[in-house]
């Protein structure tokens, strides 16, 4: 996952800044790992604080889970090895800073992201993770919230860091965007495969074990993603002059379309992933153009992505879950209007707009203390930017053999090279 996301982000990057989104989501997941097996998985996951918003600090440093097991679904579906388990969702935090931090493509610099991950870790990752997935949270405990694998705490809240970062980094020079070219589409498909790959694991994964709902949560999470994809296509193709079709196109609806089906791909049947799949293709699609109305260069549609794909697959989620399908795999939920319980889109529209809230308020504060710290000043000046991120920020490291030159013609060279040839033919 982590892999195609770096392989997606740098293919879309122009050449100059293509390694820096390359190579930084790996140095991102290294330093979220860090942070969260010494203390966020305790502040997310520990079960005797009496705290609704945070947890205490029983495992700091995984204290006291060597020979643990943990039943995150039920009893009847095997327990999991603490320790395992913390891992597991320490991926999941790593993807959801590594998604987030693609706004810092062509502009942004990198040690202030690093030093905005502690907090954010902390700060945000933690209470949205904790609110949600412990059954001490108050969301858990208020609303009954349906979030099977991170619709609101990967997806909402990535795309909502990615919006507040990209409006403190202010849009690109216009310089910089003129005959603009992805530095590698190619990447950015293979980086697409990768997600999709990864996506699996984690969706199939989130249940911790295999029986009927496996196949069910498998066969939502392609189908979403494979009709989110033509549907994403389709709309560019019938808004493209040239009527061409955009494989690139294709592959962010895929991405859009996994995003959406995450929080309710265990609780849904085959036909409702087809909805699922079209609303989230052509309204993310069309979210897409949102940012040139608000004026927030969202340079790699982390938000038009993932925070109207998550919120789309959350509202949907209360629509077409189904207490029977979630039965199948040991799951117990009231499910949604399926089962006429009307009450659960309003859980789920008040679950999603405080994640979205708490989020975009506290990455603000965070971000507006940080880029008043000498040396720590968010986005590069004009000149690095026009420089390149590479050379600007990763000591001349390029993802190829990168040489930029400027070179003026002159007619007369021309002229005087045919001349020569011609004397030399006689």
């Amino acid at each position: 996952m982590i892999l195609g996301i770096s392989l997606l982000y740098s293919g879309l990057t122009q050449r100059k800044s293509a390694f820096q989104q390359l190579s930084f989501p790996v140095i991102v997941t290294s330093e979220i790992l860090i942070l969260w097996l010494c203390f966020g998985y305790s502040l997310s996951f520990s079960e005797t604080g009496s705290s609704r918003f945070l947890g205490n600090f029983e495992h700091v440093g995984l204290k006291g889970m060597s020979n643990e097991i943990i039943y995150p679904t039920t009893k009847d579906n095997g327990g999991v090895v603490s320790i395992v388990y913390a891992l597991y969702h320490g991926l999941f935090a790593s993807v959801t800073a590594t998604l987030s931090l693609g706004c810092l493509a062509e502009r942004g610099r990198l040690k202030p992201a690093l030093l905005f991950l502690v907090f954010w870790m902390f700060l945000v990752y933690c209470p949205v993770s904790y609110w949600v997935w412990n059954d001490n949270g108050w969301i858990s405990r208020k609303l009954k919230y349906l979030d099977f694998a991170g619709g609101d705490v990967v997806h909402l809240n990535s795309g909502c860091t990615g919006l507040v970062y990209s409006w403190f980094l202010g849009s690109r020079s216009e310089a910089n965007l003129v005959d603009y070219r992805a530095s590698s589409p190619g990447y950015a498909l293979v980086g697409a495969v990768f997600m999709i790959i990864g996506w699996i694991g984690f969706n199939c994964g989130s249940l911790f074990t295999i029986n009927l709902l496996s196949g069910i949560i498998l066969s939502n999470t392609l189908t979403c993603m494979s009709v989110a994809g033509f549907s994403w296509m389709c709309v560019d193709y019938f808004n493209s002059q040239r009527r061409k079709i955009s494989v690139v196109g294709f592959a962010s609806g895929c991405i859009s379309g996994l995003v959406a089906i995450t929080p309710c791909t265990a609780y849904i049947n085959f036909w409702s992933s087809f909805v699922v799949a079209v609303c989230s293709g052509i309204l993310c699609n069309f979210a897409t153009r949102l940012k040139f109305i608000v004026h927030i260069d969202d340079s790699l549609d982390i938000a038009a992505i993932h925070l109207v794909g998550g919120l789309i697959g959350n509202l949907l989620t209360a629509i077409f879950a189904d207490r029977d399908v979630a039965a199948l795999g040991g799951l117990q939920i009231d499910g949604g209007w399926i089962n006429r319980r009307f009450i659960q889109l309003l859980d789920q529209f008040l679950g999603s707009l405080a994640t979205i809230a708490y989020v975009c308020a506290m990455c603000f504060i965070i971000l507006l203390v940080i880029d008043r710290i000498p040396g720590f000043h968010l986005r590069c000046d004009n000149e690095a930017e026009m420089e390149g991120m590479d050379a600007n920020q990763l000591g001349a490291e390029f993802t190829n053999d990168y040489v930029e030159f400027l070179r003026r013609l002159n007619p007369a060279d021309f002229l005087e090279a045919d001349e020569d040839t011609s004397v030399k033919r006689d």
